[in-house]
């Protein structure tokens, strides 16, 4: 794992060493073992290293190709390049390292952007041509690796965080994207293409893009959307399908295995961390280091799975338990790491869990992907339930909908909406926004020029008739959105916080092309979720661990925001300034926190959405030792 940095300036070099250097060292953490620096007419390229493979000099970045052409920066892994080297050996490429990024810089000169057909792995690099004076800068399939990238004429600046690129062009500061303000605002995370602030962009998961003489282009090399139908599989008996995917998880863990470095995994005790694990015995010649914490607050807490799981794969297990003061400690860090909005509250628990396994490790595998490609989440059991409602007229579920709002629960209100949606699209969008039922407390008048959140869903999947959407696109778009921009962000953000490596077998290529070919009957079949899934870790794990009930990797917040934070949180409310740079207005979001406080709803998600974004502006001062102190608050409203 890396952090990089490119400057393209065709006119000139603008930015002293001094000032790129420090630029970089904002993300020192991702790479704190060998800093790297070329610079040449044009382009001037950083790198900061956190050695994996081959951990000697000969993987010092920027690496150059053996042609010379070509020079580049690199983040990631690619977990097949042994085999990309053996070709590119048979071709006359002669390597003097055992890195993947010298695979990766010398496949690039070779084949261009051919060689996306050929890598399996995470990645995000820049790529500086000498000769046509143009730089390319790439994501992986998923958006694993995290890229972003600032144009302004002549001027092209990359790196793996935004906070570098703000460092250098401070401008950005003052100039938010409204859109991305009410994408965020919606979902508790910005999707790309978007970032919090105008000419700031993030490179989309599976693209390329191209920078010469003030033009760009943009190029999707994978694209999820065109895969093939699971018609394909139908034929093929349920037997041979478990074996098939048996046979290529197991293979994609033991590519994952290489590493020059210790290497362990997170282990919650849920099937797909658990089944990671098992391959991992299955397939090293080492006792497998694992790593959970556990939580005083017992509703929250996974850590006796993680142990069966751990005893019955006789794993060496390091467990850690945090209390409600150790994850609230953890709120300067996250607002330190975190360098644009972000609500998922499961970071706090990922940031724990990763500053716990650095001690051990420096690679982690990881569970990522399973519940998207094989279908985990509860509420794809709501959805495939409500499209079975819709051969009722609208106005007959309209009727249940005013019945069942009468059942004074929270989560009842939340079904009785969710059944006059007009279509999946609707009801998934309702199911993972922030707001849920409540309008968003801004200025609705200064949105007047954005598009709904829904119209952003509507762009991602544009071929699919929305009257005939079904839970397989739903599970293609959760995918790519917010798969892709919000949990495999937290995991990279957390992670590299601590300068840890963290491995997603469920990410591979192969496993994703597979697992969407496979009916979705074959996923959720009856109250059963994770079906197939289910049946291959029956193999390998205890019954007790693959059929008990899901569990969320969270933390108590709606209780938080009520009673140690509420301080705080009044305090970063009452510094809003109506029609500031968010849009957002003080007396209704007041309102929520008071209605958050007399238990009447849970409004914790879009509450705590809002107070991340508005400490995320530099221009509101936070004293962080008095406003994070644990002080019990027994007030029952608001007051100024």
């Amino acid at each position: 794992m890396c952090g990089i940095l490119g400057v393209i300036n065709l006119e000139k070099n603008f930015l002293s060493k001094e000032k790129l250097e420090n630029s970089i060292n904002i993300i020192h953490s991702r790479g704190p073992d060998q800093n790297g620096f070329w610079q040449g007419t044009e382009c001037t390229l950083l790198h900061k290293r956190l050695s994996v493979i081959d951990i000697t000099k000969n993987g010092s970045q920027p690496m150059h190709s053996q042609c010379e052409r070509y020079v580049m920066v690199y983040n990631g892994e690619i977990y097949n390049y042994l085999d990309i080297k053996k070709e590119l050996e048979t071709l006359g490429v002669v390597f003097k390292s055992n890195t993947d990024s010298e695979v990766l810089i010398n496949g690039w000169a070779k084949w261009n952007h051919k060689i996306f057909d050929k890598i399996d792995g995470m990645f995000s690099f820049g790529i500086w041509d000498k000769k046509e004076k143009k730089i390319i800068i790439a994501r992986d399939r998923l958006g694993e690796k995290p890229l972003y990238y600032y144009h302004d004429n002549n001027v092209f600046i990359f790196s793996s965080r935004p906070s570098p690129i703000i460092s250098l062009i401070p401008d950005l500061m003052n100039n938010y994207d409204s859109q991305s303000i009410r994408l965020y605002l919606d979902l508790g995370y910005t999707p790309s293409p978007y970032s919090l602030h105008k000419k700031l962009k993030k490179v989309e998961p599976a693209t390329f893009i191209e920078f010469s003489e003030k033009k760009i282009t943009e190029n999707k090399y994978w694209d999820i959307l065109k895969l093939n139908t699971c018609d394909l599989v139908r034929a093929k008996t349920e037997e041979d399908l478990l074996e098939e995917l048996d046979f290529i998880l197991g293979n994609k863990v033991k590519e994952r295995l290489i590493s020059d470095v210790p290497l362990g995994a997170f282990l919650s005790g849920g099937v797909d961390s658990s089944l990671i694990v098992a391959y991992m015995k299955k397939y090293s010649t080492k006792k497998i280091k694992t790593f959970s914490i556990g939580f005083q607050n017992k509703f929250y807490d996974e850590s006796k799975y993680s142990a069966i799981v751990s005893k019955h794969l006789d794993t060496h297990h390091y467990q850690k338990f945090f209390s409600e003061k150790d994850m609230i400690s953890l709120i300067p860090k996250f607002f330190k790491e975190y360098d644009e909005p972000f609500a998922d509250t499961s970071a706090f628990p990922t940031l724990a869990i990763s500053s716990f396994a650095k001690e051990q490790v420096t690679v982690a595998l990881t569970g990522d992907g399973g519940d998207e490609f094989f279908g985990g989440y509860h509420y794809y059991k709501i959805i495939n339930y409500i499209q079975k409602l819709y051969f009722l007229p609208l106005n007959i579920r309209f009727y249940l909908s005013t019945i069942i709002k009468l059942i004074p629960d929270h989560k009842i209100k939340l079904l009785s909406e969710v059944i006059v949606k007009k279509n999946l699209l609707e009801v998934f969008l309702f199911i993972r926004s922030m707001s849920k039922d409540f309008n968003l407390p801004v200025n609705v008048r200064l949105f007047s020029e954005t598009f709904e959140t829904i119209d952003f869903y509507k762009k991602k999947i544009s071929k699919v008739n929305l009257d005939a959407l079904n839970l397989r696109d739903i599970m293609i778009l959760d995918a790519t959105t917010t798969l892709s921009d919000c949990y495999l962000q937290k995991t990279d953000v957390a992670s590299m916080a601590y300068s840890l490596e963290t491995r997603s077998p469920f990410l591979s290529r192969e496993i994703i092309e597979f697992s969407f070919k496979i009916p979705t009957d074959l996923k959720i079949k009856g109250v059963t979720t994770k079906y197939l899934l289910k049946k291959i870790a029956s193999k390998y794990l205890p019954k007790e661990i693959i059929y008990r009930k899901k569990q969320g990797f969270e933390i108590p917040l709606k209780e938080w925001l009520a009673g140690p934070l509420s301080n705080w949180a009044k305090e970063t409310i009452a510094s809003i300034q109506n029609n500031n740079n968010f849009f957002l207005e003080k007396e209704k979001i007041k309102m929520l926190f008071n209605l958050h406080l007399s238990g009447k709803r849970d409004v914790h998600p879009l509450l705590w959405s809002i107070l991340v974004l508005i400490n995320y502006d530099k221009k509101i001062k936070f004293n962080h030792q008095s406003s994070f102190e644990i002080i019990i608050n027994n007030n029952n409203s608001y007051e100024e």
